[in-house]
């Protein structure tokens, strides 16, 4: 829950997004009743990686919501937005393979 409070510079975790799988999962299921549940946690700037610790923290956060994946998504000003599936700091993978279908606009970045 939201406190209000600048909670970003601790790390916790900044987003959770829910997109519907696109078939009928079971008989008491109807299409678009289940979600993908995917944690995300928002890294911009000069914004250090998390620690071992921080990782270890989120990929048990994902477990006890039973969340299907925990993102890193790192982004600077000027260039694309990398992503992480967590604990794998190392290897990026693209949005789309994590999110779907995402659009690829680039938008002028506003003048210094």
């Amino acid at each position: 829950m939201a406190t209000g409070r600048a909670c970003d510079a601790r790390g916790d975790l900044g987003l959770w997004m829910g997109q519907p799988y696109g078939e009928k999962m079971g008989v008491a299921a109807a299409r678009g009743d289940l979600f993908e549940i995917i944690l995300i946690q928002v890294k911009g700037g000069t914004a250090k990686f998390p620690s071992p610790e921080d990782i270890a923290r989120l990929v048990y956060v994902k477990e006890h919501h039973r969340a299907d994946k925990v993102v890193l998504t790192e982004w600077k000003r000027g260039e694309r937005m990398c992503c992480y599936l967590l604990p794998d700091t190392i290897h990026a993978v693209p949005a789309g393979a994590i999110f779907g279908n995402v659009p690829n606009t680039k938008r002028d970045a506003p003048p210094h």
